[in-house]
């Protein structure tokens, strides 16, 4: 399998980065604390941002502007491996493994998303200008 990274929703309702090194067959992930039940109808901003360090522990997690309290798990990546560019086809609402659940509901799109920024984290200053432009760009008041 080629992978980078994945951000989703696991089965306990809490928002995962997984981050994948092919080369090394190794990972790492950064989980939320906190879940996240489906409100009908109301529209929220996940971004993750990553600073390559050698752990999930470089990355942070923000909903609608605030960072989410997580936690990093997984062996890691060891000296001289980590995120590689691979070629795997970017795929959205649902990953290509076996057992994962497809997206169920709706992703904003266009100028709001989803949106990759490479080399390059993202601050939180950054991310919640993103967020106030998005919510404005679609009237959420």
């Amino acid at each position: 399998t080629s992978r980078e990274w994945a951000l989703d929703f696991n089965l306990t309702d809490r928002l995962s980065l997984y981050l994948f090194d092919e080369t090394a067959d190794t990972d790492a992930e950064l989980r939320s604390s906190g879940t996240f039940t489906t409100d009908e109808g109301s529209w929220h901003f996940y971004v993750a941002t990553y600073d390559g360090a050698l752990n999930a522990s470089g990355g942070v997690m923000y909903r609608d502007g605030t960072v989410l309290t997580s936690t990093s798990l997984g062996a890691g990546f060891g000296a001289g491996s980590g995120l590689r560019d691979t070629t795997a086809a970017v795929r959205f609402g649902a990953r290509a493994s076996a057992g994962d659940q497809p997206f169920d509901g709706f992703m904003g799109g266009g100028p709001l998303g989803p949106f990759f920024v490479r080399n390059k984290q993202l601050s939180g200053v950054e991310v919640t200008r993103l967020y106030e432009i998005g919510r404005r760009l679609l009237a959420l008041g």
